[in-house]
């Protein structure tokens, strides 16, 4: 993601009125990135609680 943005501010550098549509779509992939990112936290963070879901529900059964 940086190496991207890196380009396409280089890009926009180079060519500053052939670029906006360029530049528009780098932002619009970053955004989608760290949307993504975000989504994978969250089912990370459910990913565990159904872990330890499944611990709880082991324990209880190995008591009766």
């Amino acid at each position: 993601l940086e190496e991207l943005e890196r380009k396409a501010s280089r890009l926009q550098e180079l060519c500053p009125t052939h670029l906006c549509p360029i530049g528009r779509e780098a932002q619009r992939t970053l955004r989608v990135w760290a949307e993504l990112r975000e989504l994978l936290q969250e089912t990370r963070a459910h990913v565990q609680q159904a872990g330890r879901l499944r611990h709880f529900f082991k324990d209880y059964l190995a008591m009766m």
